[in-house]
């Protein structure tokens, strides 16, 4: 059976693989677990991720942390911050 922190990555790839605004941004559905030899910038890959047990006495729970980086070869700030924004939409 596969993890709840698995499969919640494959839901938030499948996300952002279809949402328009990001992918425009990107120039194609650049999201990544492992990036492929001549990626094309700028890309987003999923870096480390946690899984902390929230569990009461009577219901189970977790909270997942994980993290996403922008990479782009463009000098300053705002195109990252317009991915970065685009990700949390």
């Amino acid at each position: 059976m596969a993890s709840s922190a698995w499969e919640l990555q494959k839901a938030v790839f499948t996300a952002l693989t279809n949402d328009a605004p990001l992918t425009a941004l990107l120039g194609g559905p650049r999201i990544y677990d492992d990036v492929p030899n001549g990626a094309a910038l700028p890309y987003v890959t999923f870096g480390q991720s946690t899984v902390r047990d929230w569990s009461t006495g009577t219901d189970p729970g977790h909270e997942h942390l994980f993290t996403l980086h922008i990479w782009t070869r463009v000098t300053g700030e705002r195109v990252a911050h317009q991915i970065m924004s685009a990700l949390r939409d």
